[in-house]
């Protein structure tokens, strides 16, 4: 592994950035930057096309090139604390006074110059500093019930490859193969097994108990759902890989695809071959990438017959169920952490 890594809005994983699968630059690019893109610790991120709204704090000082996408803020640090001004712009206040700023539907854009009319109330240096404290307290929990859901996937991935990719499913000993796939399983398009169905705009539904689903995970929860069972959602606009898997009733919002299965128990399996898939490169889109169902229709997925389709269901499912809990728990931790941060401000609890 040579050069510097080169990161993207992809790479933002929770608080954290993820160094895995990214590209590299020289070295002496990275020399020649300028200070103002040489991230450094406590310096805060933030996301101003595309996936807007969206702040990383630097914890550490490793070298490491972003895309022009992602704006660098370097706190002043004898007026702010670099925590308590990495989780008031993660709030949702903080962002809807920049989505006011911003331009663009189908892609939101927020240009420096406006970043910098946002006001922000900053209370004394060490009300901030505990209040950061605080916070970080719940950042923690969210963060080892992050790690809990990578081992739970990967368990699942690795059955996934096993069985499908290295055919070494139970029963394969004595199992004939035709035109390199078990004899018996079958190539289909994304369409033939799937409905691929729109999702719709979320502004009018009010505040309840069903997720609503944006390319980045649950946004908010709603009083209406679009659908109820098991679902692949796949995004239409933005970014393009985020393939996810969701159970029960929720929404989905208007720059998704949500899907509705054919056939039986072949949700979990299309998920698994889907994520595999380079998305952004199939995208149809120039300035935004976007996906279509003519490009769903051209993809081709092995299906197995479906006593497998049954076991590997049995076997991935108490998996997924265990993923959704935790994802449910990150919500809840999510909530009462954004509450918390303006009662903290004005004083309405003592810290």
């Amino acid at each position: 592994m040579e050069g510097i890594p080169f990161i993207t809005i992809r790479n933002f994983d929770g608080n954290n950035i993820n160094f895995t699968n990214t590209m590299y630059v020289p070295e002496g690019y990275y020399d020649k930057l300028k200070s103002s893109r040489k991230a450094q610790k406590n310096d805060i991120l933030y996301s101003v096309v595309g996936s807007f709204g969206i702040p990383i704090i630097i914890k550490d000082n490793q070298k490491f090139v972003f895309q022009r996408h992602i704006a660098l803020l370097r706190p002043n640090l004898k007026k702010v604390v670099p925590s308590y001004l990495f989780h008031l712009m993660r709030s949702s206040s903080f962002y809807a006074l920049a989505d006011v700023l911003a331009v663009g539907s189908a892609q939101r854009t927020i240009s420096l110059s406006a970043l910098r009319k946002v006001k922000i109330t900053l209370p004394s240096l060490e009300i901030q500093a505990k209040t950061g404290k605080i916070l970080s307290i719940y950042d923690e929990l969210i963060e080892v019930n992050h790690r809990r859901i990578a081992i739970l996937e990967e368990m699942a991935t690795r059955t996934y490859r096993e069985w499908f990719v290295h055919f070494r499913f139970p029963g394969h000993e004595s199992c004939e193969f035709e035109n390199g796939i078990p004899k018996g399983w079958k190539y289909c398009s994304v369409t033939d097994i799937l409905d691929i169905r729109y999702g719709k705009d979320h502004k009018d539904i009010e505040y309840g108990d069903f997720p609503i689903y944006g390319s980045g995970g649950i946004m908010r929860k709603g009083n209406r759902s679009i659908y109820k069972g098991k679902s692949v959602l796949i995004p239409r606009k933005g970014t393009l890989n985020n393939i996810m898997l969701v159970e029960g009733s929720f929404w989905c919002i208007d720059t998704m695809f949500y899907s509705i299965p054919k056939i039986r128990n072949i949700e979990n399996l299309v998920y698994f071959q889907l994520s595999r898939y380079d998305m952004d490169a199939l995208n149809s889109g120039t300035a935004l990438p976007s996906m279509t169902t003519k490009i769903l229709s051209g993809i081709k997925v092995v299906v197995p017959t479906s006593d497998i389709r049954i076991k590997f269901d049995n076997f991935v499912d108490p998996i997924f169920t265990q993923i959704s809990i935790l994802r449910s728990s990150n919500y809840q931790l999510q909530q009462m952490r954004d509450r918390l941060l303006p009662q903290l401000m004005s004083g309405q609890l003592e810290i």
